[in-house]
């Protein structure tokens, strides 16, 4: 296992990753000032799908905010009919904390993002009530996951490191090319265990479960998760091993 080349900490732990014999991962963070350096704004966008959207509207999921450098994005229309105002779009933005590379090939292993976002369900006849907080969001392409710190209510506590959603393929600049690097991961699907944090943390009744679930499956998922990152300088030299020393063969006298 290599060591990992760390270029500006700006507060991320370190991570120790096996690859191959000859690879070095390399992570570069916001704030780095030599060899590749991000520049604002890079930043990732979570567009939630038609049918997501249309979910958030039933249960009554109204209460959306972010903090520490995050944003909602929300559109809303208006029933000519009824006068009733709903949402027509949903959007999260998070800031680029780190991105991380493989020395060899230059393949884009996984990207980091820092800032929250808070989400607040009213009771209705689809939920009893509650809220969920996602922050340090992370993008693996080697596992095709997004993790998440979460902290939700009705007993869900705080989680770290959650494998939140898996999500069905992935399109853009997955060799780190230097510049402009852009990707599109969807749809995005709910795990398992992603499934149980959201419901309870968001108080989902039996209903509203089985509405979850058929929204997590639906063609587009809960929606896509898209990245912007612009980047400056070349790429460091990665630290090599040095060679096992050589020794002579035993005298068989």
């Amino acid at each position: 296992m290599k060591n990992i080349l760390v270029q500006g900490l700006a507060g991320l732990a370190f991570t120790f990753v096996t690859l191959s014999a000859h690879a070095t991962p390399i992570i570069v963070t916001a704030g780095a000032t030599t060899g590749i350096q991000i520049v604002e704004p890079s930043y990732g966008y979570i567009k939630m799908s038609t049918t997501a959207v249309g979910m958030f509207n039933a249960f009554k999921i109204n209460g959306m905010t972010a903090s520490n450098g995050a944003s909602v994005t929300l559109a809303q229309k208006t029933n000519t009919s009824t006068g009733v105002t709903s949402w027509a779009n949903i959007a999260f933005n998070v800031p680029l904390q780190a991105i991380t590379f493989d020395s060899d090939n230059k393949g884009l292993l996984s990207e980091d993002f820092r800032g929250s976002f808070k989400m607040v369900a009213t009771p209705s006849v689809f939920t009893t009530g509650g809220e969920l907080t996602l922050s340090n969001l992370r993008v693996d392409y080697m596992t095709k996951t997004v993790y998440a710190t979460v902290v939700g209510a009705n007993g869900v506590g705080t989680r770290y490191n959650a494998a939140l959603w898996s999500y069905d393929s992935v399109a853009g600049d997955l060799i780190f090319p230097g510049g402009n690097i852009q990707t599109t991961v969807s749809a995005l699907r709910l795990t398992a265990d992603g499934l149980n944090i959201w419901a309870q943390s968001l108080g989902y009744t039996n209903n509203g479960r089985l509405v979850l679930a058929s929204t997590n499956q639906s063609a587009a998922g809960l929606g896509t998760l898209s990245t912007i990152v612009s980047t400056t300088g070349a790429p460091p030299t990665p630290p090599q091993c040095p060679a096992p020393a050589a020794h002579a063969a035993p005298s068989p006298f």
